[in-house]
């Protein structure tokens, strides 16, 4: 019976845990002409969301290149405050918090606009990838999303797989028999350190 309540304490928790999970960062580009993209982040969140703070990986295929000082926040962070660090010429960050600690609406919509161009060929490559996308509540908790690819040519949007440290455990601690959630069975697991509900 012990057991048996403990479960059900996890399986609370766990739930609990996941209250985000039907948010979804997408990126659409649109290509202004075949040298030039407009890049377009939205997060499609179903519940009022609390979130008040975001950053996010962008890594640029090779040559393509950030058109300076063309990021704008999007209409649900608009008040909020936007940056963007530039680690190299294809790796960026994209920071973004309200001083207000006003969460983000509920719904669907642009987070931030970006213009993207290239000035020589396509070199083969052409997907744009976001990733290490986390945000965060007025406390500083974070929630991470799964980050996506885009390829610039055609428009088609990936979801990248979920990265593994190369261990998932079970709720009792075991080591797992397997690299990625599609091979385990419906049930609570540890992965990278967080519990996460396989259906």
């Amino acid at each position: 019976m012990k057991r048996l309540f403990i479960y059900a304490i996890l399986m609370i928790v766990s739930v609990a845990g996941n209250v985000h999970a039907e948010d979804n960062v997408r990126i659409s580009v649109v290509a202004q002409d075949t040298r030039q993209w407009k890049v377009e982040v939205a997060l499609e969140s179903e519940s009022p969301s609390v979130y008040c703070g975001f950053q996010m990986d962008m890594l640029l295929p090779d040559g393509v290149i950030y058109q300076e000082g063309s990021l704008k926040a999007g209409d649900r962070i608009s008040d909020y405050n936007i940056m963007l660090t530039q680690f190299s010429a294809e790796n960026l960050r994209v920071l973004s918090y309200s001083p207000t600690q006003q969460s983000i609406s509920a719904g669907t919509g642009n987070l931030f606009t970006l213009l993207l161009s290239r000035n020589d060929a396509p070199s083969g490559n052409e997907s744009l990838v976001l990733k290490n996308i986390r945000f965060s509540d007025a406390t500083g908790k974070e929630t991470t999303a799964q980050g996506v690819t885009v390829d610039l040519s055609t428009g088609v949007l990936r979801v990248l797989p979920d990265e593994f440290s190369g261990r998932i455990y079970s709720l009792q601690g075991v080591c797992v028999e397997a690299t990625s959630l599609s091979q385990l069975r419906s049930g609570i697991y540890i992965v990278n350190g967080r519990k996460v509900m396989v259906r």
